[in-house]
């Protein structure tokens, strides 16, 4: 069902610039060419830097999901029953496909992790420039369980972070969190100026 009804949102998609870009030429129209073919551009480049992706990777065990435009972040949350459901390989993998790129991992109990990001506390300049430490330490700790020990995989995407004050930026806004039996995982991506 689903799978037909974005076939058929396509169809009219492609049908309604077929027929802007006939109507543009017919009337000499540069601009209407000009705005359907950046339109068309928008709509068909495949811009996924807000990690919509996401939504189809193993989507019958997505338990949770917040998206919000205004506080610029997508966190998307899975759960299964069985070890090793989700494993490091295919989400490399399924995220490379889509854009993003592994920049660093952190294999560690939560514990140490939460330590490590507290030495540096609050000062940015701590950070030697990897302001996704930033973020993971203000951003993605606090949803995290205390009792397992997490993999987690820092990705580079097409988007990037802001922080506020003197202007620090970083493309490595992309998170994925998963737990050490493979059961549980979690996807953080931000935009713009989140902090």
């Amino acid at each position: 069902m689903l799978i037909g009804t974005l076939v058929f949102g396509l169809f009219i998609l492609v049908a309604t610039a077929v027929l802007l870009v006939l109507w543009a030429i017919t009337k000499k129209k540069i601009f209407g060419i000009i705005v359907t073919v950046l339109w068309l551009w928008f709509i068909f480049s495949g811009n996924n830097t807000y990690g919509t992706f996401w939504d189809e990777f193993h989507h019958d065990q997505i338990i949770s999901k917040v998206e919000s435009a205004e506080l610029n972040h997508l966190i998307i949350g899975w759960k299964s029953e069985q070890e090793n459901t989700f494993n490091m390989t295919e989400i490399v993998n399924y995220a490379s496909q889509n854009k993003w790129i592994l920049r660093d991992s952190l294999i560690m109990p939560f514990d140490t992790l939460r330590v490590r990001l507290d030495s540096y506390g609050t000062d940015i300049l701590n950070y030697k420039e990897d302001y996704s430490l930033i973020l993971l330490r203000n951003k993605i700790l606090s949803h995290l369980d205390p009792e397992l020990d997490y993999r987690i995989y820092i990705f580079e995407t097409d988007g990037y972070v802001e922080m506020p004050g003197p202007v620090y930026t970083t493309k490595r806004n992309g998170f994925v969190v998963l737990n050490s039996l493979g059961k549980q995982l979690r996807v953080f991506h931000f935009w713009e100026e989140v902090m």
